[in-house]
């Protein structure tokens, strides 16, 4: 496991850190972090997270990816939701077999401290149907109980709320994912399918498409597409074969299924640009020029690929200050 030769190395160079630094602050420091390696319920916490956040982190960079679609969000959310929910019934075994060598590995004993060194107090009963709380003993069934269950339930409280989202989003546009497929779908599927799609796409008395009018279109669309294809190049056939104009409500369903964003993190990307561009050298950069730069940065792999001499040739026939004069025979006379 990664984790375990990780720990081992950051061990080592506290201690070669503790003996090679002069100032006596810095080295006390390295010992004391060095030290605190050496707990078996913080080497346990670490390989809870190292388990969690390794499955999160997969994810992440798949939702992050620009061909992410909300079917594909919500299958791979489902995934790790099932993943913590058994992580939260027998995972809790295999960390402890994997800190246990880890520990080995780094001379800590597996061993969970008791530190219920005082009588365990008991909270008073206000009614007689409250039962007597019973104190926790076991260091480890405490480590369970008050760390890896809080730990993985609040990932798989976050998990959900998320996923139920996704979730509702993907039943209301998920039969636009595959409309060869609709083929096996009754009339009255489909039907209540475009009707439940123009509900959701209505805001007071404005309406983005008409349930009926999609319906009619999509009867006709999936006898013309012959093999599965995905929303993008449904629309992009649309478009090629100029009929967006005959399959109004369909265009401008798929417009805004593709548009709809899995993440916000080109969002976040953007905010990040803005403090590694204007810095305390650029500090008048004015708002425009501060948007442009972000957009090239943000777009760098398009930027890359756009020749600059055609634009640089331009900008400096545009910008030139040159005047031509024309001198005629006379203005040469009279001078």
């Amino acid at each position: 496991m990664a984790v375990r030769y990780q720990l081992g190395e950051i061990y080592d160079a506290l201690l070669k850190l503790s003996e090679i630094l002069d100032d006596n602050t810095a080295k006390f420091e390295a010992c004391n972090l060095a030290n605190q390696l050496k707990s078996y319920p913080l080497i346990v916490s670490i390989v809870v997270w190292y388990e969690l956040l390794f499955k999160f982190n997969l994810v992440s960079k798949q939702l992050q990816d620009i061909t992410c679609d909300l079917e594909f969000a919500t299958k791979e959310l489902k995934k790790v939701l099932e993943f913590c929910k058994k992580f939260r019934q027998t995972g809790f075994v295999d960390v402890l077999i994997t800190s246990r060598e880890i520990a080995e590995s780094v001379d800590v004993l597996p061993v969970f401290p008791n530190v219920n060194t005082l009588r365990p107090r008991r909270i008073k009963r206000n009614f007689d149907y409250e039962a007597i709380d019973e104190p926790i003993l076991d260091p480890m069934k405490k480590f369970e109980i008050e760390y890896f269950n809080v730990v993985v339930d609040k990932a798989i409280a976050s998990i959900q709320e998320k996923f139920d989202l996704f979730l509702e989003h993907s039943n209301d546009f998920g039969f636009l994912y595959d409309i060869n497929g609709l083929n096996n779908k009754s009339k009255d599927e489909l039907l209540n399918s475009c009707k439940q799609l123009e509900i959701k796409l209505t805001y007071g008395n404005s309406k983005d498409i008409c349930g009926i009018g999609l319906y009619e279109e999509l009867t006709q669309l999936r006898t013309m597409i012959e093999s599965p294809l995905p929303p993008i190049k449904i629309l992009e056939y649309i478009y090629q074969k100029s009929y967006q104009e005959y399959f109004i409500n369909t265009t401008i369903a798929l417009r805004i299924l593709l548009t709809m964003p899995v993440t916000v993190a080109s969002g976040e990307r953007s905010f990040s640009c803005l403090k590694l561009i204007k810095t305390y050298l650029r500090n008048s950069i004015g708002e425009e020029r501060l948007s442009d730069l972000a957009q090239m940065s943000i777009e760098n792999e398009v930027a890359s690929k756009i020749d600059y001499q055609e634009i640089i040739k331009q900008f400096s026939e545009e910008k030139s200050r040159k005047v031509s004069f024309f001198l005629n025979k006379s203005f040469l006379c009279t001078n």
